[in-house]
């Protein structure tokens, strides 16, 4: 199982409500570990909200001001 695939079960499990000590002590880990760069991709086109312009989400169009 990939580190990824591991996080993603953990959390997955404390979603439903049925992580165990050891899925907390995993979480606990990571934090102290000072690793904050950790990134799931859940979509097909990810964009940065400050670096896109004419966004649309659903019936939103978000439009960049300068």
């Amino acid at each position: 199982m990939t580190h990824t695939q591991q996080i993603q079960e953990t959390l997955h499990r404390v979603e439903i409500g049925q992580q165990t000590d050891e899925d907390i002590k995993f979480l606990r880990q990571l934090l102290l570990a000072g690793d904050r760069q950790i990134v799931s991709q859940l979509g097909k086109y990810n964009v940065n909200i400050g670096e896109g312009k004419e966004i649309h989400i659903g019936g939103w169009h978000l439009s960049t001001v300068k």
